[in-house]
């Protein structure tokens, strides 16, 4: 057979066992293992994740139940948690000269599904990076990111030329654009979503008085402001004197303050007012929300007021 011939038989052969394979399904089974391997390539070197969480205070009367979103009134700030996290296992840069991962974020707001123009708002770091590194294990270089550590800023979202965001639905979309943190950021020419859907409302109802109050009254107590906060409270309990979440936080207060057994009062109280029901406005009762459970927490905090005052391991 000459050396031309035996070519086309070689190729004629080949032709013959690909059909073969592909009839009895060997090449489709190839082809998708070869598919499933690149897509787990591609998930395994590009999970870092990127995040924003609301800086709100759970609504304790005016809450629904399947709330999708968080709560601001008018004139609280609005401030969210943007994270940064490594699930990789190599190390991720997130800072360069042309500066930090917090700088690269671009913000996309749309209020009532009606998109606000880019220059209109702005999202600005309130509070220095908090860097977590797993197990407890010391921080170290704050301009790489190692497998399996967080980094986290908490930001102020503003409007141009306005003091607060109008009431209204919104959504935000942030997007951390890594290209310029450099080459080893996993895909650094693709640009990590983070998505919050939030409402900004007027305080009108009882329901908005009563969590607008309780809302002041427990920022003023995490920046030690006694005083302040008791005001709030207290009108709270002129609204509703049954208050189970103004008893709660009044007791939170006393602890801090070192007032141990009028806490542990104002604790017992709350867990007799869960089990007569006599706060029906308050969601744990009103939704039947697992009172027991409530009533746990509680016996908790008695005992950690009673064992570690002033700790502010119960504050929150």
């Amino acid at each position: 057979m000459k050396p031309g011939e035996r070519d086309k038989e070689r190729k004629r052969l080949a032709l013959t066992i690909w059909l073969l394979l592909y009839s009895f399904g060997f090449i489709s089974e190839l082809s998708a293992g070869f598919k499933q391997s690149q897509q787990r390539e591609e998930l395994s070197i590009s999970d870092v994740g990127f995040s924003v969480m609301g800086r709100t205070i759970s609504l304790a009367y005016g809450r629904t139940q399947d709330q999708a979103y968080n709560v601001f009134f008018s004139d609280e700030p609005i401030i969210f948690e943007v994270s940064l996290s490594n699930g990789t296992n190599q190390l991720v840069p997130i800072s360069s000269k042309d500066g930090r991962w917090s700088n690269f974020i671009s913000v996309t707001l749309y209020k009532d599904s009606v998109l606000i123009p880019s220059n209109e708002a702005t999202l600005m770091s309130v509070t220095p990076e908090i860097k977590s590194p797993p197990n407890s294990q010391t921080v170290r270089d704050l301009s790489l990111l190692y497998p399996r550590e967080q980094i986290q800023t908490d930001a102020r979202l503003k409007l141009r030329g306005s003091v607060r965001l109008p009431v209204g639905i919104y959504k935000l979309e942030l997007w951390l654009n890594p290209s310029r943190l450099g080459d080893k950021f996993p895909y650094p020419n693709r640009k990590i979503p983070a998505i919050i859907s939030f409402e900004v409302r007027e305080v009108k109802s009882r329901a908005d008085q009563l969590d607008y109050y309780m809302r002041q009254a427990i920022r003023s107590r995490w920046n030690k402001e006694y005083e302040r906060a008791l005001e709030f409270l207290n009108k709270m309990l002129a609204l509703n004197r049954n208050s189970i979440p103004a008893h709660i936080e009044l007791g939170r207060l006393h602890c801090d303050q070192g007032k141990v057994e009028e806490a542990v009062r104002l604790f017992e109280k709350a867990i007799k007012i869960i089990e007569t029901n006599a706060d029906p406005e308050h969601y744990i009762v009103s939704m039947r929300t697992n009172p027991d459970d409530a009533i746990g927490f509680l016996k908790g905090l008695i005992h950690l007021c009673k064992t570690q005052p002033r700790s502010g391991s119960h504050s929150k």
